[in-house]
């Protein structure tokens, strides 16, 4: 007989699969965020991203990048100065016929 976990039961059982936390930037000039999103501005900001983290105690092989859209070449710019867990870039690509 199987008994439904209760909702701390079932914190217990997640953190035992995955321990992870995320953070999501968003981006100088978008979002109502003040500034202009020029390429070194989008560089220094996911430098300042990273620096945050490793403040937190993470170290590089414990970050994963995402990259969206405009992110990917950020993240594809920052992964190729520093060797980090991984990256996810995810692009929309639109075939026109």
């Amino acid at each position: 007989m199987r008994l439904p976990l209760t909702q701390e039961g079932k914190k217990k059982v997640a953190k035992m699969y995955i321990d992870l936390n995320i953070l999501i930037i968003s981006w100088r000039g978008f979002s109502g965020n003040k500034g202009k999103p020029t390429e070194k501005n989008l560089y220094h900001d996911a430098q300042e991203a990273v620096k945050w983290l490793k403040a937190q105690g993470l170290d590089n092989k414990n970050i994963i990048l995402y990259g969206e859209s405009l992110g990917t070449g950020v993240a594809t710019e920052l992964a190729s100065k520093n060797n980090f867990g991984g990256i996810i870039l995810e692009s929309l690509s639109l075939i026109h016929i």
